[in-house]
């Protein structure tokens, strides 16, 4: 069952180009070829963000087809807030079921999470293709391995109050972190608050 589930999986995660780590045994060397002609039921529960459409539908639509072409794995979407990932992985990884494929946005949480030797190491499955990807992947590499695949990335941007800045003594725009953190202090000495973002977004930014 474990080669079985682990080829699906991989295989799921070719099919839907997510931003995802799977979950799984990372020393199942078989799974590629087991999973090829196999053809038991299996049922893959995959945790995303997509609470709401289009995004919610899209994720369905991709699920609705993997499972058309692919008659015996069947993908169960569970649906989940951004901020409760936070906790809910972990506790996930220290129970006896983990998600399948789950959202994850790389970094040191996805370091963090590969040390419960839940996540699966895919670098051998993903190699013949990985590359195209071209730098993006690397943040969902730990010591070089890969465990899991961006499927979207994309600038953040900030607008800025020229009035506020130099009521604040800051002459120019910050074009380094350093930068940004000193001159957020400095407008707070000032009373000014120095990020804020409508109801859609929240941002936590650590300051120094």
């Amino acid at each position: 069952m474990r080669t079985i589930r682990t080829g699906a999986v991989l295989a799921a995660l070719a099919a839907t180009a997510l931003t995802v780590a799977a979950c799984g045994s990372s020393n199942s060397s078989g799974a590629g070829s087991g999973s090829a002609s196999n053809t038991s039921p299996v049922t893959l529960t995959w945790w995303n963000n997509a609470t709401a459409n289009p995004l919610k539908g899209v994720w369905q639509e991709v699920a609705s087809a993997y499972h058309a072409a692919h008659p015996h794995v069947t993908l169960q979407i569970d649906p989940i807030q951004n901020e409760q990932f936070t906790t809910k992985i972990p506790l996930a990884l220290q129970s006896g079921s983990p998600p399948d494929v789950y959202q994850q946005w790389g970094g040191g949480q996805e370091a963090t999470q590969v040390k419960s030797g839940k996540v699966m190491n895919i670098t051998k499955q993903v190699s013949p293709w990985i590359s195209q990807l071209g730098s993006a992947a690397e943040g969902w590499q730990v010591n070089g391995q890969q465990y899991g695949i961006p499927y979207d990335l994309h600038m953040v941007g900030f607008w800025y109050r020229k009035d506020l800045f130099a009521k604040a003594g800051v002459t120019s725009p910050p074009t380094t972190m350093d930068q940004f953190y000193a001159d957020a202090t400095t407008l707070r000495q000032h009373g000014i608050v120095p990020v804020a973002g409508d109801r859609r977004f929240t941002l936590a930014l650590p300051l120094r």
